[in-house]
C-alpha cells in the first residue's frame, strides 16, 4: 500500500467515525428531550396518554386536571368522557347535597335560580376560605338557616334545575370542576363573597362583613347559566 493510499484510507475511516458519532449525538439528544418531558409531566402529576381509556384510568387516580386534558387534546372533538371520569364522591357526599338543598329552601326558595344558586356558592366560598367541611359551615351558629327537618326531595319529573336538590348538586359539580382546573364553570358568585342578607326583596351578597347600609353589594354581572 502506497503512502497516498494509506492516507486516503485513514481519512475515509476518520470521516466514517465522525459521521457515526454525529448520528449518535442526534439520537441521544432526541431521547434526552423525551425523558425530560416525561420527567416534567410526572413531577407535575400531569401524566398524559394517547387514548380515552388511558385518560380515564389516569383521571380516576386524580393525577390529571381537566384543563391539562383540554390543552393536550384540543384536537379531540368530544371530551364528554372526561366529565364521566370525575369522582364527585371524593369531594362531597349525598348528605352534603341534602344539607345545601335544605339551606336553599330556608334562605332563598321562590327566588330566581341564579339567586338561589348564589347561596350555595356562598357556602362553598366559606368552605374554601376556612378549610372546614360543608357540614361544619352550614351548622355554625347564627350563620345559615339550618333546620334539619326541612322538606327537600328529588324531583324526577322536572329538569334537574327545577328542584333544590338538583340545583344543590349542580352547584357542587361546578365547584368540583373548578377545583380541577376547568374554566368558566358557571359560577354565579365570586370567590370572595361570603356574606348575604335579605332586605325583603331577595338576598343581597357582599364580600365583607359590614352594616346593612353598605352599598358594596354583588351586581350579578357574571353570566347566568340557568337562563
Amino acid at each position: 500500500m502506497t503512502r497516498d493510499q494509506f492516507e486516503e484510507k485513514t481519512l475515509t475511516i476518520f470521516l466514517t467515525v465522525l459521521l457515526l458519532a454525529f448520528i449518535f449525538v442526534i439520537i441521544c439528544g432526541i431521547n434526552s428531550t423525551d425523558i425530560e418531558q416525561t420527567v416534567d409531566n410526572t413531577s407535575s402529576e400531569f401524566i398524559i396518554e394517547s387514548t380515552e381509556e388511558d385518560i380515564t384510568d389516569i383521571f380516576s387516580d386524580n393525577r390529571v386536571y381537566i384543563a391539562e386534558i383540554q390543552e393536550y387534546y384540543c384536537n379531540i372533538d368530544n371530551l364528554s368522557f372526561v366529565e364521566e371520569c370525575i369522582d364527585y364522591d371524593a369531594y362531597y357526599s349525598e348528605k352534603d347535597i341534602e344539607m345545601i338543598a335544605k339551606v336553599l329552601y330556608r334562605e332563598a326558595r321562590g327566588e330566581p335560580l341564579c339567586n338561589i344558586a348564589a347561596v350555595a356558592w356562598c357556602i362553598l366560598n366559606r368552605v374554601d376560605q376556612s378549610n372546614k367541611s360543608i357540614e361544619q359551615i352550614i351548622t355554625e351558629p347564627y350563620q345559615f338557616a339550618w333546620v334539619p327537618d326541612t322538606p327537600v326531595w328529588k324531583d324526577t319529573n322536572n329538569n334537574e334545575h327545577k328542584n333544590l336538590y338538583g340545583l344543590a348538586e349542580d352547584v357542587l359539580q361546578r365547584w368540583v370542576k373548578e377545583k380541577l382546573g376547568e374554566q368558566d364553570v358557571g359560577r354565579v358568585l365570586p370567590k370572595d363573597y361570603i356574606y348575604f342578607f335579605d332586605r325583603g326583596q331577595g338576598n343581597i351578597f357582599r364580600n365583607k362583613f359590614s352594616n346593612y347600609t353598605d352599598e358594596n353589594f354583588w351586581d350579578w354581572s357574571l353570566p347566568n347559566p340557568y337562563k
